[in-house]
C-alpha cells in the first residue's frame, strides 16, 4: 500500500483530529522520506504523531544500512528548547542507547511515547534524522515557512503547507489551517516544495 491508494482530504485545521488521524498518522506510517520546514520544532510532535512516525521508524530500520540517511530533513529556526539541544547533539553511546531501548520497548511507537527524548537522540545517532537551523543573512526576522513533503517507496508524496510548526501544540492544541495536496494530482506543488527544501538544506538560500 502506498500514499496514492488512500483519498486525502485537501483543508484540513486543528486543534481537532483531523492533523493526526488524517494526515501525520495515515502519511508518515507509509513514508520513506519526511522533508519539513516547520519554523518551530519540538519532540513533543513524537509522542503526539506516534502511530505515524513508530511505522515509519519501523520500516526505516528494517531497512539497516539501505535506509535514506537523513530520512527525515527538518528545517527550523533558533527557538528549540534545551532539551531537544541536549538530546540532538549530546546523545551519548549510540549502541548504549539503541540497547536500553530495545530491551524496554518492543516497539518504536511505544519509545515514542514514553522517551521521545531518547528517540529523538537515537534517530539522529542513526543519521536517520537531521535537522539544520536556519539564520537569516540580512534582518532581524526568523524562518517561518512551514512546509512539508512525504513520499513513500514509489516516489508518490503528499504536500502540505500551512501556518502549522512540528510540535503537539501544532497538531493538538492551536488553530492551525493545512492545505494538503497530493503530487500525482499537483506534480509541480510537491516539485517547487522539494526544490525550496533542497535549497535550503544546501544552505543555497
Amino acid at each position: 500500500m502506498g500514499l496514492r491508494d488512500r483519498t486525502w482530504k485537501r483543508f484540513m485545521r486543528g486543534p481537532d483530529q483531523t492533523l493526526v488521524a488524517d494526515l501525520y498518522e495515515p502519511a508518515l506510517s507509509l513514508a520513506r522520506r519526511y522533508d519539513r520546514s516547520c519554523a518551530y520544532f519540538s519532540s513533543t510532535v513524537l509522542a503526539v504523531a506516534a502511530r505515524g512516525f513508530g511505522p515509519f521508524i519501523e520500516s526505516l530500520l528494517s531497512l539497516g544500512d539501505q535506509a535514506p540517511r537523513p530520512a527525515i530533513r527538518l528545517v527550523a529556526n533558533e527557538e528549540l528548547s534545551r532539551e531537544d539541544v541536549i538530546a540532538i547533539i549530546e546523545g551519548g553511546d549510540t549502541e548504549r542507547l539503541t540497547k536500553a531501548l530495545l530491551a524496554r520497548l518492543t516497539k518504536p511507537v511505544d519509545a515514542l511515547g514514553r522517551d521521545r527524548l531518547g528517540m529523538l537522540a537515537f534517530l539522529v545517532q542513526r543519521g536517520l534524522l537531521d535537522i539544520r537551523v536556519g539564520l537569516m543573512r540580512h534582518g532581524r526576522g526568523i524562518v517561518h515557512a512551514k512546509y512539508g513533503v512525504i513520499t513513500d517507496e514509489a516516489g508518490d508524496g503528499i504536500v502540505f503547507m500551512g501556518s502549522g510548526n512540528e510540535s503537539a501544540s501544532g497538531l493538538i492544541a492551536n488553530y492551525e489551517k493545512l492545505d494538503v495536496s497530493p503530487s500525482w494530482e499537483h506534480p509541480e506543488r510537491q516539485e517547487h516544495y522539494r526544490t525550496e527544501l533542497k535549497t535550503l538544506w544546501q544552505d543555497g538560500d
